[in-house]
This record gives structure tokens, C-alpha cells and sequence, in this order.
């Protein structure tokens, strides 16, 4: 019974480290200009998800069929390059967090950072605390 349980905080104190690890550089932009390198606490994803965010904001939603368009300047709908490797969903919330706070670093980065306390969340108190 003692095994199991240390086995369960060392995971829990994995979980903890890898959210200071997220939270790392929050306010850091996600790709650095003119070097071309993508923040390493965020990672590639977060970069095209909130290019494509923007871009829901800049766009609309409907208009498109949720498109997630890489663009980073306005260009005519003709000449957009759509990012179909992935469903929508986390751009659209990404989005969603542009619209309320504005387009900055932290509300790029919200969602994904909310979505992994939710999910420690579920896994280690069964929905009991978190967001």
C-alpha cells in the first residue's frame, strides 16, 4: 500500500514539473523575429494554432468552412494556405481567447495551459478541483 502511494506522488510531482515547465516563458513571444526559432516552453504547435487563431479572429469562421488559415499577412482568399493536418478545435478555443483578451502572448498560450490542468485535473481528483 505504501509503494502505490509514493509510485502516485512521484507521478503527481512529474505533473506539477511539467506545468512550471508550460507555464516557463508565458510572456515570451512564440517565435522569436528574425531568428525564425519557436520558443521551446511552447512549441511549433502553439505557433501555427495561434497564427490560424488570429486568423479565425481576422476572418471570420462561417465564411470559410473553420478553415485554419497559415497566412501571416492579409492576402486575398484565393492565396491562403490552409492547415489540414488537424481538426480546428484548439484554434477555435485559441480564438475564442483572442477575442476576449486581446492578441497577446498569455492568451495565445491560455488554452492549451488550461486544457492540461483540466486533464490533470480528471486523472489524478476525478473533476473535483481545477478550472
Amino acid at each position: 500500500m505504501m509503494c502505490k502511494n509514493k509510485f502516485g506522488i512521484f507521478i503527481f510531482l512529474i505533473f506539477i514539473y511539467a506545468i512550471v515547465l508550460r507555464m516557463y516563458n508565458i510572456f515570451e513571444p512564440l517565435v522569436t523575429l528574425g531568428s525564425g526559432k519557436v520558443s521551446p516552453s511552447s512549441g511549433f504547435n502553439n505557433a501555427v494554432y495561434s497564427i490560424a487563431a488570429r486568423n479565425f479572429v481576422r476572418y471570420g469562421y462561417i465564411d470559410f468552412g473553420l478553415g485554419q488559415i497559415l497566412n501571416t499577412g492579409r492576402v486575398a482568399p484565393e492565396e491562403f494556405v490552409y492547415y489540414i493536418t488537424h481538426p480546428p478545435l484548439s484554434a477555435l478555443l485559441t480564438s475564442i481567447s483572442i477575442r476576449i483578451f486581446g492578441m497577446t502572448e498569455w492568451s495565445v498560450q491560455l488554452v492549451p495551459a488550461a486544457f492540461f490542468d483540466f486533464l490533470l485535473d480528471r486523472l489524478f481528483f476525478s473533476g473535483e478541483s481545477g478550472i
